[in-house]
């Protein structure tokens, strides 16, 4: 946190402001000399942080109290951009920094120190022109640095940088490029209800389903990372994508279970305010889509625990690691056809929560999926043997029982590409799968490095990360182990994988895969999971001839070989 507030601060003299609350009792003022105090704030926010405060810091510098007559010149305009993401922005902020899961804070850095004031109504103008939010550009506005934990939240997610390399701008440039604000009470609302309204448009099901939420749906959604707000920016989002404009948008909102600004003053600016936003984001069209009886009926209260019994956590992050030729593919494909039908995992291990599966592979050629996915399906049941083809078309199979398996195979997915990113978040949202697996890992990054350059993969498992959050489903990150050397060797398996410390500090749940016999199909896997322990499996693949339904699996657990090349 302090190399953040020492770019936002410099070398001048000034008193600095750093605010800390637990979210139950009034808020603590906490003032400072910069640079003097420079170490002292950092070893302070470290222990307030971990006490349970959320920590705070004004970017403005003053001279003496966080008042807007002490305010210093301030090289810097900012915003607390809500659900606005950054990535969209048109002047895309210098520093810019994920505050709560969902929700997003940046700056934007000037030329030259300008009189605070000015800096403020540059921030008003870039508030309204991104949908941030509006009253978030006041000089002694505060944000919360990267570094903290939001503390407001359950589980006190980290306070996450998104980058720190952003364009730098002049204040001229901004001037005449960024639109003069215009009040969010001059907008027309329209003469018609909400019913009127709703009756002229076709509206998603997600969106009927927000309208329809009942007052239980409403605190329940109070436990979610994203809370009552961002079902109510949902709404928004999804009104606007079907075509009803700002004011439509605040009329129907309004009515909603969603609207927790009813009965105040300000209702209107503020259902106003979050209608413009939700026009400014102008999310891509989505196609009309079906919902099939099996999904609703997958749409059951979540609850924690395994999403495969003693194989893998629900709505967790984990690594499926092995050495070449270990069946790592096996392994996903084997897990997600079990996550998707119901049917236990390698025939021996339950699945608790059943629902649609997302595998997106980048190593696998179509013949070895073709020839697998039918191995699998067969012997779990999922198709009837003989197979039968629908209308006579030999690539449409009719299933014996249903299994929402979906692969984006082979299209060259990159983590660093954000298009690609949001492409699949977009497929997640319209999925709603039980879990994502990305098969394999170094084929997803580029000219990365894994085994030389872990820190530079620490970005794209946070989004991993983040889509487990957001979406409440199970990813799993099929990734290499180097083979062990010898008898000499004692590492422990997760230490084996390519850049270990990244993935050790990140996984919730692991399946490390040993290989003992290439011919006879034979390997160890050992579990590791961040609240559990259990003991290591030997499974042994049988596979027949190819284009055959030939397949089975013999799983046992504790240890009974030794993993090849330990003599």
């Amino acid at each position: 946190m302090l190399e953040f507030l020492r770019a936002v601060w410099g070398s001048t003299p000034a008193t600095v402001h750093t605010p800390y609350t637990n979210h139950s009792d009034p808020w603590q003022e906490k003032s400072w000399s910069w640079p003097d105090q420079a170490e002292a704030i950092g070893e302070w926010a470290n222990e307030t942080d971990a006490a349970g405060h959320s920590v705070y810091f004004a970017v403005v510098p003053f001279d003496g109290a966080r008042q807007q007559q002490n305010a210093k010149p301030v090289q810097w305009c900012w915003a607390d951009l809500d659900t606005a993401n950054p990535e969209s922005l048109v002047w895309k902020p210098t520093l810019a920094w994920e505050s709560s899961p969902g929700s997003y804070q940046c700056l934007w850095r000037l030329d030259e120190p300008i009189p605070a004031a000015e800096a403020s109504e540059l921030s008003r103008r870039l508030a309204y022109a991104t949908g941030a939010d509006k009253s978030g550009w006041n000089i002694t506005r505060v944000l919360r640095p990267p570094g903290m934990h939001n503390h407001k939240h359950k589980g006190a997610p980290p306070v996450k940088y998104m980058w720190a390399n952003g364009p730098q701008y002049t204040v001229a440039q901004l001037r005449s490029e960024v639109p003069e604000h215009e009040k969010a009470e001059s907008a027309e609302l329209p003469g018609e209800t909400s019913a009127a309204i709703l009756s002229r448009f076709h509206l998603p099901e997600q969106a009927l389903r927000l309208l329809l939420a009942t007052p239980e749906d409403v605190e329940a959604a109070k436990t979610l990372p994203e809370g009552r707000s961002g079902q109510l920016h949902k709404l928004a989002c999804l009104l606007s994508e079907s075509g009803l404009n700002v004011g439509e948008v605040t009329v129907v909102t309004s009515g909603s279970p969603w609207n927790k600004f009813r009965g105040r003053p300000d209702e209107l600016t503020r259902l106003m305010e979050g209608a413009r936003k939700a026009a400014v984001q102008k999310p891509k069209p989505r196609a009309l889509l079906s919902v099939r009886a099996q999904d609703i009926m997958a749409m059951k209260p979540r609850d924690a625990g395994w999403l495969i019994d003693g194989v893998w956590l629900a709505d967790l992050w984990g690594i499926v690691g092995g050495e070449p030729k270990a069946h790592k593919s096996t392994l996903s494909i084997e897990a997600g056809v079990a996550v998707a039908s119901g049917q236990p995992f390698l025939g021996m291990y339950d699945v608790h929560r059943q629902g649609p599966v997302l595998l997106i592979q980048e190593e696998n050629d179509p013949m070895y999926l073709w020839d697998l996915l039918h191995k699998i399906w067969h012997t779990r049941g999922l198709l009837p043997d003989p197979a039968i083809y629908l209308d006579g078309q030999t690539t449409v199979l009719a299933a014996a029982r249903d299994a929402e398996v979906r692969f984006i195979s082979q299209e060259g997915f990159q983590l660093a590409d954000m298009e690609m990113r949001e492409q699949i978040e977009e497929e997640i949202r319209r999925l709603g799968p039980e879990l994502v697996v990305f098969d394999p890992l170094y084929k997803m990054v580029g000219d990365v490095d894994i085994s030389k350059e872990p820190h530079r993969i620490q970005p794209y498992l946070d989004w991993i990360e983040s889509l487990s959050i957001k979406y409440h489903t199970a990813t799993m990150v099929n990734h290499h182990l180097r083979k062990r050397q010898g008898k000499t060797d004692t590492a422990r398996v997760g230490q084996r994988l390519s850049g270990s410390w990244v993935f050790h500090a990140w996984l919730k749940s692991a399946l490390y895969s040993d290989l003992i016999d290439e011919d006879k199909h034979l390997i160890r896997v050992t579990r590791e999971f961040t609240r559990a322990s259990r003991p290591a499996l030997n499974v042994q693949f049988h596979f027949g001839e190819f284009g055959t339904t030939d397949y089975s699996t013999d799983v046992s657990e504790g240890l009974t070989d030794t993993p090849s090349g330990a003599g």
